[in-house]
């Protein structure tokens, strides 16, 4: 038994060390890149060439003509609701 907790020990301290080793690797890259002006200067021109995005609520403009079948599934919910009023059944257009 002891051969198998040594082995399993060793292999805890490889990856434990191979795991700081790509962390270090990891931060030391980014501060290298974030101190780079030349990374900075593209990065501002690369947002500049994208046009502006709209955020919020109206953000996405209905278009009618690529929704025809979401307008006829209303259009047919509002005929259902239409001939369930005209038969006097008004609590069943509340389902």
């Amino acid at each position: 038994m002891p051969c198998i907790r040594t082995l399993f020990g060793l292999l805890a301290a490889l990856a434990s060390c191979g795991a700081v080793a790509f962390l270090g690797y990891c931060v030391y890259f980014d501060w290298k890149r974030r101190g780079d002006p030349a990374f900075k200067r593209r990065l501002r021109d690369k947002r500049r060439a994208q046009p502006p995005k709209a955020d919020g609520p109206g953000a996405q403009q209905w278009d009618p003509a690529r929704n025809e079948k979401l307008q006829e599934l209303f259009l047919h919910e509002v005929q259902v609701g239409e001939l369930w009023l005209s038969r006097g059944k008004s609590i069943n257009i509340l389902l």
